[in-house]
C-alpha cells in the first residue's frame, strides 16, 4: 500500500486570495456628560491578492495485489488540495472524517499508519512549494 500525489490543473484561478490590508476601526462610546471611551477593532479590506497558479494535487492511497495471477489495483481518493491550500492549511481539513473512517476499514489500516504514509509524501512537496512561494 502506498500514497500517490497526482498534480492536476484547475480551470479557473482561486478568487479567494488573502486580504491585502487590515483596516482599523474606531468607535467612541459613552454616556451623555461623560468623557467618551474609544473602542478599537479591525476589519479586512475587500482587495485581495491574486492567486494565479492553477496547480492542484490529488492525494490517494493505492493498493496493488495479485488475484489468480493477474495484477489488480484498488485506490481510494482522500482529497484534492490547491497549490495555496498546501501553504495555508492541513490536508485533514479537506476530507470528511466519517468517509475517511470507512476508507480506513476498507484499506484495513489504522489512522496513524495512514497519516504517516500521507505525510511522507506531502512534506517534501510542501517544503518545495514554500521555497517557491517565498
Amino acid at each position: 500500500m502506498f500514497c500517490v500525489i497526482q498534480k492536476i490543473l484547475k480551470k479557473k484561478p482561486d478568487p479567494n486570495g488573502t486580504h491585502k490590508e487590515i483596516i482599523v476601526t474606531e468607535i467612541k462610546l459613552g454616556f451623555v456628560g461623560d468623557e467618551p471611551k474609544t473602542s478599537y477593532g479591525y476589519t479586512y479590506s475587500n482587495e485581495r491578492f491574486e492567486r494565479p497558479i492553477l496547480d492542484a494535487y490529488k492525494v490517494s492511497i493505492h493498493h496493488s495485489y495479485r488475484e489468480n495471477g493477474k495484477v489488480k489495483k484498488k485506490q481510494w481518493v482522500i482529497c484534492t488540495m490547491s497549490y495555496y491550500d498546501l501553504l495555508d492549511s492541513w490536508y485533514g481539513d479537506h476530507y470528511i472524517e466519517r468517509e475517511l473512517e470507512k476508507k480506513l476499514k476498507e484499506m484495513e489500516i489504522d489512522e496513524d499508519t495512514f497519516h504517516r504514509m500521507i505525510n511522507a509524501k506531502l512534506e517534501p512537496l510542501i517544503e518545495k512549494i514554500k521555497l517557491e512561494f517565498q
